[in-house]
C-alpha cells in the first residue's frame, strides 16, 4: 500500500534504475558527480525511456493475481467477452500482490509493464482465481 517494490522480488540487479518507476526519482540524483554506473543512467535519462517500468495495479475486486501472471490490455472488446476468455495482447507482468487493507482488502499489484502501456489509467486484466480480474494502472503508491 504505501508503494515500496522490493529488491529481488519486484526488481532485481538485472533492472534499469530507469524500470524501477517512481522510485527513480527518490534514489537517484541526476546531478551528483561521477559514480559507479552513472553513465548508463545518464544515457537513459538523455535518450528518453526504457522497454518497461514497474507501476502500480488496483484491481477492482478482491481477486489476487499470482507473481508471474500476466497482465493484458483491456479493450472495448474484451468487456463483452466472458471472464475466461483468453486474451492475446501480453503487456506486462505481476511481480507481486496482495490485499490491502486500508482499501477494505482491495487487491492491489505491481507490474513490470511495458512502455507506452505503463500509463496511468491504463485498464488492464490479470489471470486469477480461474478466471480474470480487472483494474486500472497507478502510481506505485496506492494510499494517498
Amino acid at each position: 500500500e504505501a508503494g515500496r517494490p522490493r529488491y529481488h522480488v519486484d526488481f532485481g540487479p538485472d533492472t534499469l534504475p530507469a524500470e524501477t518507476g517512481d522510485l527513480f526519482d527518490e534514489a537517484v540524483s541526476l546531478t551528483k558527480g561521477c559514480y559507479l554506473g552513472q553513465e548508463i543512467v545518464a544515457r537513459m535519462h538523455a535518450l528518453g525511456h526504457p522497454k518497461k517500468v514497474l507501476v502500480g495495479i488496483r484491481f477492482d475486486d478482491d481477486r489476487l493475481p499470482v507473481a508471474g501472471a500476466p497482465v493484458y490490455e483491456q479493450t472495448d472488446d474484451d468487456a463483452t467477452a466472458a471472464p475466461t476468455a483468453p486474451r492475446n495482447n501480453v503487456i506486462g507482468g505481476v511481480t507481486s500482490s496482495t490485499h490491502a487493507p486500508m482499501l477494505s482488502q482491495q487487491a492491489v499489484a505491481f507490474a513490470m509493464m511495458r512502455w507506452g502501456k505503463h500509463c496511468l489509467d491504463t485498464r488492464v486484466a490479470v489471470p486469477a482465481d480461474g478466471g480474470f480480474t480487472e483494474g486500472v494502472v497507478q502510481s506505485l503508491r496506492f494510499l494517498p
